[in-house]
């Protein structure tokens, strides 16, 4: 599953009364991981992190992180997180518009992927 896909299928089991567990020692390994290309930029006094994502994993995570709190979330404090994670996606479209290179297919999969999240388009894909 990719992009907040876990966290929707965590909570939803958690809402259903599922129990979730934990193996500490277990180790996954993601070979689409973008860690490998963090870079730590220089703004003003600020280091910011920037690394690359694939458009595909931008539409995904956006999708489903906007759809997860618009539509399923119905918790505690949920105008406030909302806010927090609106806020999170906007520092991020940001890094990508100064920073990345080749910043058009990533900004137009983050923008299909707001779309769809904010219409609850889960069929749709990349």
């Amino acid at each position: 599953m990719l992009d907040w896909g876990d966290v929707i299928y965590g909570y939803e089991g958690m809402v259903r009364g599922y129990t979730g567990f934990v193996e500490q020692t277990s180790v996954v390994r993601h070979h689409h991981s973008p860690v490998d290309t963090l870079q730590h930029r220089r703004v003003g006094p600020r280091i910011v992190k920037v690394y690359y994502a694939a458009p595909i994993r931008c539409y995904y995570h956006w999708r489903n992180s906007i759809y997860f709190w618009m539509y399923r979330y119905s918790g505690e404090h949920r105008a406030r997180l909302r806010l927090a994670h609106f806020y999170m996606l906007l520092k991020s479209a940001i890094k990508v518009a100064l920073f990345i290179p080749e910043r058009g297919p990533v900004l137009r999969a983050c923008a299909r992927g707001i779309w769809d999240g904010l219409h609850a388009r889960l069929e749709r894909r990349y």
